[in-house]
């Protein structure tokens, strides 16, 4: 299930453009009980993604709710349930 909700902000400093703030990013990834791997659109500025699942964000590392690797890739630790909302906000 996607969403039409995504908005990107550039972020201006001293005239130019610094970054982009991506908000409301549905990864993609099969959203089926079984995939637990999904990526986002854009390369993302290490430490700046935040990821929720149903509403409730997520914890990043390992043992926790999701790891963060190759510059787009979020591995949850089990797979989402197959109706899951699964949205990310990020820098890149």
């Amino acid at each position: 299930m996607a969403f039409a909700n995504k908005r990107e902000v550039a972020v201006v400093t001293g005239g130019q453009i610094a970054a982009h703030l991506v908000m409301g990013e549905v990864p993609a990834g099969a959203v089926d009980g079984i995939n637990a791997v999904f990526t986002t659109a854009s390369t993302v500025i290490l430490s700046s993604i935040d990821v929720f699942l149903d509403g409730m964000c997520q914890q990043s590392g390992a043992g926790k709710d999701y790891v963060f690797s190759l510059g787009n890739t979020i591995t949850f630790s089990s797979a989402p349930h197959a109706d899951a909302i699964i949205l990310v906000d990020y820098i890149k």
